[in-house]
């Protein structure tokens, strides 16, 4: 499986989207098609959510169409709402984290702490992102919701540390 991150921002070694659909247009220069891992991470100053649904998306359904699998697992804001999804084979959908990142701090989190989440929320998330596919007729892989899982985890665990919700032993597990 070919994999790649691109962490979409300001500094000079972020990557940009432009970065993302050249990689993504790379893969007609292969002989044969085969199974890409995209991880894409993203702020709403640097990034525009709808830019997955308006361009990345439909490019990667070129390459599906090719006989690509491709897996898009993305992270990005929308109307400061962090939004964590994945696409796969023409199929995605998007969670939202629950919090404003706008003002952090403020947001209110569905559980009390990082750790309850992953407990309660993250195996619910994953298993909606699951029935999603599968109502999509997707063929999915452990690893592909493994990826997906990780992202979830990711983005909640900088949630639940900016307001201080997190214990070492969180850092420690993920």
């Amino acid at each position: 499986m070919l994999t790649k991150s691109f962490c979409i921002g300001p500094h000079e070694d972020d990557s940009t989207t432009d970065d993302v659909e050249n990689f993504v247009k790379s893969l007609s220069a292969h002989a044969s098609p085969g199974k890409v891992g995209l991880q894409v991470q993203g702020t709403e100053e640097d990034l525009d959510f709808f830019w997955f649904e308006e361009t990345l998306f439909p490019l990667c359904d070129t390459y599906v169409d090719a006989g690509w699998d491709i897996r898009v697992v993305y992270e990005g804001e929308s109307n400061y709402n962090l939004m964590c999804g994945m696409y796969k084979n023409k199929a995605y959908d998007a969670e939202g984290c629950g919090l404003n990142t706008a003002d952090p701090v403020v947001g209110e989190l569905e559980f009390e702490s990082f750790a309850e989440w992953e407990k309660e929320a993250l195996p619910k998330q994953v298993g909606a992102m699951r029935k999603h596919l599968e109502s999509k007729d997707v063929t999915y892989t452990n690893e592909d919701l493994t990826a997906y899982s990780d992202a979830l985890r990711s983005s909640n665990l900088m949630l639940y540390d900016r307001q201080g919700k997190v214990s070492e032993a969180d850092f420690i597990n993920s």
